[in-house]
């Protein structure tokens, strides 16, 4: 014989008060257990993977890209054409010295100095943002 009463699990909890217009309802453990909501919750949890696994093969992608890229600046050009090079320019009649990345160009050109110049132009002013409001 026991002095304690019965439990049962889950407990079940019936809303409490009247519903008034614009009051928030109180969610019960059946409530929030109905099919209705779990599949809710999966189709979030569903798109959530999706992006996630798009944006993995997304950068794989970029990577590969930029592999395929590299490999020709390597078999084609020489170190010293990482700064910039002559190349005959038919509008103008001479040759120029061009600072150049056109990798797919007729004439491909390669050189580190736009790559870091724009680095640079898009990374100073994003630290100097996120100082202000991170300071601030």
């Amino acid at each position: 014989m026991s002095f304690l009463p019965a439990l049962t699990f889950p407990p079940k909890v019936k809303p409490q008060g009247s519903f008034e217009p614009g009051a928030l309802p109180r969610f019960t453990i059946q409530s929030l257990t109905k099919p209705s909501v779990r599949w809710a919750e999966q189709c979030v949890e569903g798109l959530i993977h999706l992006a996630g696994v798009s944006a993995i093969l997304i950068i794989a992608l970029i990577f590969i890209f930029l592999f395929k890229e590299g490999v020709n600046f390597f078999k084609t050009a020489p170190w010293t054409y990482t700064i910039g090079r002559t190349v005959y320019d038919a509008w103008e009649e001479k040759d120029l010295f061009n600072m150049l990345w056109q990798p797919v160009g007729e004439v491909p050109k390669y050189s580190f100095v736009p790559i870091f110049l724009g680095s640079f132009l898009v990374a100073f002013p994003a630290t100097l943002m996120a100082a202000v409001f991170g300071a601030g």
